[in-house]
């Protein structure tokens, strides 16, 4: 019986090392970031993203990284400014909505 108890905790101790290193403390947060103006635009996020006025991008971002904004260029090349948000708040960010870049704020994909 004992034998069987030590290979039963041996078992759970290896699963659960095993499911606790494959988490670094992350905690991802899914977002869309959708262009409601009218010119193309690209995003700078973790990966380049070009929208075309009506499309959108899904995102996965860190939300341990609060607040966060993503760079947004005109599709050659000059920056427009940031989108900003508190993750865990905005589930959908509107180019519309685009603001000045703050030097103090961790840009995603940078």
């Amino acid at each position: 019986m004992i034998p069987r108890l030590t290979v039963a905790a041996a078992l759970i101790v290896a699963t659960l090392s095993a499911c606790s290193a494959q988490t670094d403390g992350d905690q991802w947060f899914k977002t869309t970031v959708v262009n409601d103006s009218h010119v193309s635009v690209v995003l700078r996020a973790p990966t380049r993203a070009e929208l075309h006025p009506g499309e959108s991008a899904g995102l996965t971002l860190n939300q341990n990284s609060n607040p966060q904004q993503i760079e947004v260029d005109s599709v050659d090349g000059r920056n427009l400014g940031c989108l900003s948000w508190r993750t865990g708040a905005a589930l959908r960010v509107l180019i519309s909505r685009i603001g000045t870049c703050d030097s103090a704020t961790r840009s995603v994909g940078r």
